[in-house]
């Protein structure tokens, strides 16, 4: 197998960083319209970012990320079961609702507990744009690829 050319690997890691970036503008678009927690304190848009690409022999790999803590309970949605934190649910009930402090922790309770028994639906803002994006990565590398062995050798004049 011939070693992919350095101007092959610049070429197709450009590609996959502007598509990248593309399904992150895509999320944050998704986020700002989307319900509640997502857009609350603005936390799960501020925590969007890239990480790489990188290129391992002929591997090129990315990722598009959301680090904020409860990014995956908003993405994935919760299962019933465990109530989650309260802590979160009273701040968001004296910040949303201007609740004393007696009546945001009796909220907060009552939340957490209908979500550790109902559960809650997600709202998957990353795999959506990453599905609708995915068919453009793919001819993005491959004009990539054939920029960048045009460009690594060019036809020869005779």
């Amino acid at each position: 197998m011939t070693p992919i050319t350095p101007i092959v690997r610049a070429e197709a890691s450009q590609a996959m960083l502007v598509w990248m970036l593309g399904v992150q503008a895509d999320a944050v678009e998704r986020i700002d319209s989307g319900p509640g927690p997502m857009t609350d304190r603005g936390l799960i848009r501020r925590s969007l970012g890239v990480e790489g690409p990188t290129i391992r022999g002929d591997v090129i790999e990315g990722e598009v990320q959301a680090t904020a803590a409860h990014a995956l309970y908003a993405h994935e949605g919760r299962r019933p079961g465990k109530p989650p934190p309260t802590r979160p649910l009273r701040e968001w009930a004296e910040r949303k609702l201007g609740a004393s402090a007696d009546e945001a922790r009796s909220v907060g309770f009552l939340v957490a507990r209908a979500i550790g028994r109902r559960g809650t639906n997600g709202n998957p803002f990353l795999r959506e744009p990453f599905e609708a994006a995915l068919p453009r990565l793919f001819s993005s590398l491959a004009d990539a690829v054939a920029r960048g062995v045009a460009k690594s050798f060019p036809p020869q004049t005779i």
